[in-house]
């Protein structure tokens, strides 16, 4: 993988865009995914599992953090906020961080790893329809983390170079 480097050799500044808080809006922010990261060459396996987890973090905040519905109130509602996704590409690895102003994740949520649940792909009559997201988000990146200030919401995601396993010295 190669990275965006700003003259001083720190990686560049991030990459941002907004998003409309619609199921419809999905497709846009998986084409400025793969977008951003086909600029640096990334590997199109690891670009797939990110722009997965993305999409599905970014339908999360959508279908279960009524982003699309947030009301103005006195204190810390933004009617218009959308979804905001800063993309920094860095040496090993690629960090995303997406912003919503939807209603606070469960405490907790986050705290831990969430394993895909287990199906049988052959039988698709008994296919899960709900209840994978998270295990589909936890197997597609390296790391997540979750906090809430201000009335916004930051969900990261960390993907690490499959090349180097995300060390900075390689």
């Amino acid at each position: 993988m190669t990275t965006r480097q700003a003259s001083s050799g720190r990686s560049a500044p991030p990459s941002r865009a907004r998003f409309p808080a619609r199921l419809d809006a999905l497709r846009g922010i998986a084409q400025w995914v793969r977008a951003e990261c086909g600029r640096d060459a990334a590997a199109p396996a690891w670009v797939d599992q990110l722009e997965l987890a993305i999409v599905e973090a970014a339908s999360n905040a959508i279908r279960h953090g009524g982003t699309a519905t947030v009301q103005p109130c006195a204190r810390g509602a933004y009617p218009d906020f959308g979804i905001v996704l800063a993309l920094r590409i860095q040496p090993h690895r690629i960090v995303v961080d997406l912003f919503d102003a939807g209603q606070a994740a469960p405490d907790g949520l986050f705290d831990r790893h969430h394993p895909t649940p287990a199906f049988d792909p052959a039988d698709i009559e008994r296919l899960p329809e709900r209840g994978m997201g998270l295990g589909i988000l936890y197997a597609c990146v390296d790391a997540v983390s979750y906090r809430r200030r201000l009335g916004i919401n930051r969900l990261r995601l960390v993907k690490h170079d499959p090349a180097t396993g995300g060390a900075e010295g390689a």
